[in-house]
């Protein structure tokens, strides 16, 4: 294998822990199988995973999630 190949696979799996650490352990808060951080490296599938995220039901919730609050004041 050339050795610029090689550095680029490096590059990669370096790129990729440091992507999927913080996704996975945002997964794990949520409730969520850390397995859904691999839709990342599909397309189209990616964007439907994070669409799911974002509007679905979340397990350790309890429902979907509430409109966040600005600073910890209340938003109404």
């Amino acid at each position: 294998m050339p050795l610029a190949t090689s550095i680029r696979w490096g590059i990669f799996i370096v790129l990729s822990f440091l992507f999927l650490s913080p996704i996975i352990k945002i997964l794990r808060r949520t409730g969520y199988s850390e397995w859904w951080a691999l839709l990342l490296y599909v397309p189209v599938f990616n964007l439907v995973g994070l669409w799911l995220f974002a509007y679905g039901r979340w397990p350790k919730a309890g429902g979907s999630p509430s409109r966040p609050s600005l600073g910890g004041l209340p938003t109404s």
